[in-house]
């Protein structure tokens, strides 16, 4: 699969879980992107990808109504404002973000 499928299928809200799971761990920042903007994208994928070293990545994650609260609890005190921000924006993130 050349890297303009993986990014379709990573932005595609029926690509089956499993397959956006295995996209979490591409080596290209912009799949990884797609998979944590999807809402389709598994919430353990998403947990990996709160991690990923890209802000822009990580942001998609923040924003994402899928992702754990505990994650988005972590990533409620992201290194980068902007994630903290969008992390504390979505109505899933606990309060108390601490």
């Amino acid at each position: 699969m050349d890297n303009n499928d993986k990014r379709v299928r990573a932005w595609d809200w029926s690509t089956d879980p499993k397959i956006l799971a295995e996209l979490a761990s591409d080596k290209s920042s912009d799949v990884r992107y797609w998979v944590g903007k999807n809402p389709s994208t598994p919430p353990e994928a998403l947990a990996q990808l709160a991690s990923d070293k890209h802000e822009y990545v990580r942001g998609e994650v923040a924003r994402n109504h899928n992702t754990p609260p505990d994650t988005l609890a972590k990533l409620a005190q992201d290194e980068s404002e902007g994630v903290r921000n969008i992390a504390r924006d979505n109505p899933n993130t606990p309060t108390d973000p601490r």
